[in-house]
């Protein structure tokens, strides 16, 4: 297991049944077909991951939606200003550069299996989009 796939594990946890984790990316499908994928996602420096990229695919239309949970929205600064915790990847030794504190881990947790639970059929079934 890579690092990657284990912070996606710590992320989605057992929340989803049907959870499959292909390199640094997790993909979590449902009854009807649809899919929602998770990838760690750099912000314009290089082997510097900076947030969670989760995108929504349907299997006949594409990407339907896609949201960047940055972690400098979730996560305090570190103890060098301006920085803010990140997976570094320092020529092939990835790990978490700063400090996390386990409530913020949770809130991006609970932020990117929101998104998720969106998506699950069950609950789609009972909404009314029309006007």
């Amino acid at each position: 297991m890579n690092f990657f796939e284990q912070q996606l594990r710590n992320i989605f946890g057992n929340e989803f049944d049907n959870t499959k984790y292909i390199g640094r990316a997790c993909y979590i499908s449902f009854s009807d077909g649809n899919k929602v994928k998770a990838e760690f996602v750099t912000s314009g420096r290089i082997d510097h991951y900076e947030a969670l990229e989760l995108t929504a695919i349907n299997r006949n239309e594409g990407t339907v939606d896609q949201l960047t949970l940055r972690f400098r929205d979730y996560f305090t600064r570190s103890f060098l200003p301006g920085n803010t915790p990140h997976i570094w990847d320092n020529s092939g030794k990835v790990q978490w550069y700063g400090t996390l504190q386990g409530a913020e881990f949770a809130s991006l947790s609970d932020a990117a299996c929101d998104f998720v639970h969106m998506y699950e059929p069950a609950q789609n079934e009972d909404m009314d989009f029309s006007m």
